[in-house]
């Protein structure tokens, strides 16, 4: 018996006619083509997209001018509409425009292995110093040109392994009041810092998923960005060259891969060790030695 395909998807007169032609039929085919007839069909063949679908290279990379290594971590502030990008060696803060321009040089004093830095809220930021797994928090001024750790409030994360297999990325969830960190490797590590009451009260450190369970071809973990309007975390691997965004139960959602050939990559990475993504939906790596790449989405 030959149907043609527009009586199956007409309307649900049609899908009842079905029942009188192929009696025969089992019962959960009938369903299934009453579903087809319904429409039900449509919402299950679409595609579903995630945070980091359809980026491509569209900046970099761009030497930051001053920054000769370690360049470890960057972050965006909706403040100022411009990036905060931290260094290790010597460890000072450069706050770039979003075409990689310097706009000033803030020296640390007193810090050490300067790894990342998140943008909190206002004038108010965070510092994650590795061998001393500690997150350090501090406030960024449009005059400021020296931060005194001796002078700020800092928090020991003792959950977490020192030296150079310690914590490598941070971010920030403002709606939860807590950090996301990452520990590099031996094992890798994901840890969420929750503040109940604020961030001048104390503090509870626990690991939201097993993230060795779920690597998603990650040799390493360098960085992280939590982004507010999915409640997803995207972690990034320099050894990988390789960006995951993850659901809060650890399932993979998309991936980008920052490899030659990919998302407009005519050259692989070299260690892409910091990320964040403006209110404009612009993505920004940072890698070192020193260099800066912005990844934007075709205009709908």
């Amino acid at each position: 018996m030959n149907i043609a395909a527009e009586g199956l998807y007409s309307n649900k007169a049609s899908a009842l006619n079905l029942m009188n032609i192929i009696p025969c039929w089992s019962s959960s085919v009938l369903a299934f083509l009453l579903l087809l007839c319904a429409g039900g069909w449509a919402g299950a063949s679409a595609k579903s997209s995630g945070l980091l679908d359809g980026y491509r290279l569209v900046l970099g990379p761009v030497e930051v001018a001053g920054v000769k290594d370690d360049l470890s971590g960057i972050t965006y502030s909706a403040h100022t509409d411009t990036l905060f990008a931290i260094q290790t060696k010597p460890t000072v803060i450069v706050e770039l425009d979003k075409s990689g321009n310097v706009r000033r040089v803030i020296d640390l004093d007193g810090f050490e292995d300067t790894e990342d830095i998140a943008w909190v809220e206002g004038d108010r930021f965070a510092i994650l110093e590795e061998r001393r797994r500690t997150l350090v928090l501090v406030n960024i001024r449009s005059d400021t040109t020296v931060i005194d750790r001796s002078h700020t409030d800092f928090v020991l994360i003792d959950a977490i392994s020192s030296y150079n297999s310690g914590p490598e990325g941070l971010a920030y969830d403002p709606t939860g009041s807590r950090f996301f960190i990452v520990k590099e490797k031996q094992p890798q590590q994901l840890y969420q810092v929750l503040f109940p009451t604020g961030l001048d009260g104390s503090y509870v450190v626990s690991t939201p998923w097993s993230i060795g369970d779920s690597l998603a071809g990650m040799i390493d973990l360098s960085g992280v960005y939590y982004d507010n309007g999915t409640g997803h975390l995207l972690v990034l691997s320099h050894v990988s060259s390789r960006l995951v965004e993850f659901s809060m139960d650890g399932t993979e959602i998309t991936h980008l891969s920052f490899q030659a050939g990919h998302a407009g990559l005519t050259e692989t990475i070299p260690q892409a060790e910091g990320i964040s993504i403006d209110v404009d939906g612009n993505l920004y790596i940072c890698s070192e030695p020193n260099l800066f790449y912005v990844f934007s989405k075709p205009a709908q």
